[in-house]
């Protein structure tokens, strides 16, 4: 059974979120994705931010979409720009997760980048229905996996059901390779119907150590996980110990067990 992706949040192993000590830390530990939150500057300039605004060294916190990337960069040093991570992903062959905080980083983003294609190596996430079809009408082979935030949780498993099918519909219309799912709201019928629509499932994000096995178990593609190390060793321990072997592992939504 193959392993799932190991994805580093942002801030992953203590960083600082969407620094450079953060880029280094998900390699270093082993991830195989890194993630990236994406704003986009006044200037169209794309930056690397979860928040709509920034600390800066003079005491102020400015929004981004108000202020130019330069004066952001100048009054706060630690800030990245986007073309700096995307160089340094090319450089060292490494993955990108870019998680889309505003429609407004898309055409920032495209335009930034003339006309070429989004390269292989990166993923867009922050994705609902709208900000991925904005994404494909810049570039209809970029690689896009769907929001899955409004699966119902509490209610009956045919209303589950029914919403998981209509979401992974509506991902393979889209031309989205996968779902990004919150591990609160997976359940093994999600997996069985995406599964049924070749669609790939991304969990996030698993930071206890027991939930990391039994979403391998459970087929995840990708693992979103600020514990990096941690779940590169879980999982490497995780392989059957023969070929054909189940991974013994069970769960149901909100409550994790290994067996």
């Amino acid at each position: 059974m193959m392993l799932p992706l190991i994805t580093a949040h942002s801030g992953c192993e203590g960083t600082d979120p969407n620094s450079r000590d953060h880029l280094e830390a998900a390699i270093d530990s082993g991830a195989d994705v890194v993630e990236v939150d994406v704003r986009s500057a006044a200037d169209g300039i794309c930056v690397l931010s979860h928040d709509e605004t920034i600390a800066c060294d003079d005491g102020k916190n400015p929004a981004i979409r108000q202020s130019a990337a330069n004066d952001l960069v100048r009054r706060a040093p630690g800030l990245l720009r986007l073309s700096e991570v995307l160089a340094w992903a090319e450089a060292r062959g490494v993955s990108l997760n870019l998680d889309l905080k505003e429609d407004a980083a898309v055409p920032s983003f495209f335009a930034s980048r003339g006309k070429g294609r989004v390269g292989p190596g990166i993923v867009f996430s922050g994705c609902g229905p709208e900000t991925a079809r904005l994404v494909k009408s810049f570039d209809d082979a970029a690689r896009i996996v769907l929001e899955a935030g409004q699966l119902p949780v509490g209610g009956s498993e045919k209303s589950y059901r029914e919403a998981a099918s209509k979401i992974c519909d509506l991902a393979v219309d889209l031309g989205c390779c996968g779902l990004n799912v919150d591990r609160a709201v997976c359940s093994p019928s999600l997996f069985a119907i995406a599964a049924t629509r070749f669609l790939p499932v991304y969990v996030y994000t698993v930071d206890e150590e027991a939930e990391l096995g039994v979403f391998a178990a459970a087929g995840a593609f990708s693992i979103t996980t600020h514990r990096v190390g941690a779940a590169r060793r879980i999982l490497e321990s995780c392989r059957p110990v023969s070929p054909g072997a189940p991974m013994r592992y069970t769960f149901t939504i909100g409550k994790m067990t290994s067996q």
